[in-house]
């Protein structure tokens, strides 16, 4: 393995991480990521290079001018490698230093990227046994992980995730400004306001199924959550129409 372009490959790699320009970072990745290469971190496993950029720009998403720094030269022997590494918030706040371990393929391009977050579980003795401790691989970044990265909170930028609850809120609020106005008695015509909030019940479903399908086999810890909200939001929307027999 040539050594000298196997640590231009991976300082491409991670320049890629850092280049906020999608097309610019899919050159890069052109020039040191292979067509099929996986990407595995404990949050994601991903292959081609087209994932491997939209990933990269969803964690960007989550850590607004945040920037991955060395912490290591690049280890290699035969054709594997490691690296230390770390991520530097825009305030200069660092995460704890993490290690990727990748496989370079025969033209100098990277196949493969395991990538462990934070540092490596403890051994502690206790009672003249050994425990081992591991603390959750998916924290790492300042407590976080790269893709905690993708955490609950950045996930809700996401049109799928937010929409739904948009919709129940709106839905909720058209209800409760039907009472102020007209009580709670039935109406013998629907009317406007009826309509309106069935329409706005409806259109958020294919976009609740949508986030279910996307991110929850991805990202369950993250995504789970947010599915939480959106079914509460929508109950939240129902409960007064059922509650006043409409």
């Amino acid at each position: 393995m040539d050594t000298d372009n196997t640590l231009k490959a991976v300082t491409q790699y991670m320049a890629a991480w850092n280049e906020a320009d999608p097309s610019a970072r899919n050159r890069i990745l052109e020039q040191c990521w292979a067509d099929h290469g996986v990407y595995v971190d404990p949050n994601v496993a991903l292959t081609g290079r087209e994932a491997l950029s939209r990933h990269i720009s969803e964690v960007q998403a989550g850590r607004p001018g945040a920037r991955l720094e060395f912490e290591s030269g690049v280890d290699t022997h035969h054709n594997v490698l490691r690296f230390l590494w770390r991520l530097v918030r825009a305030d200069g706040r660092a995460g704890d230093t993490s290690i990727d371990l990748g496989e370079i393929g025969p033209d100098g391009r990277l196949i493969k990227i395991v990538g462990f977050f934070g540092q490596p579980p403890q051994i502690q003795h206790r009672d003249g046994s050994f425990q081992r401790i591991r603390p959750d691989s998916r924290r790492a970044t300042t407590g976080e992980s790269l893709g905690d990265e993708m955490n609950s909170l950045s996930m809700l930028n996401h049109p799928s995730a937010f929409l739904p609850m948009a919709m129940s809120l709106g839905a909720l609020a058209i209800v409760l400004l039907f009472v102020a106005l007209h009580g709670t008695a039935p109406q013998a015509d629907e009317g406007a306001a009826a309509h309106i909030w069935q329409l706005l019940m409806a259109a958020q479903a294919p976009f609740v199924l949508l986030f279910a399908i996307k991110w929850v086999p991805r990202s369950p810890r993250q995504a789970v959550p947010i599915l939480v909200l959106q079914v509460g939001a929508a109950l939240a929307a129902m409960a007064p129409v059922f509650l006043l027999h409409w």
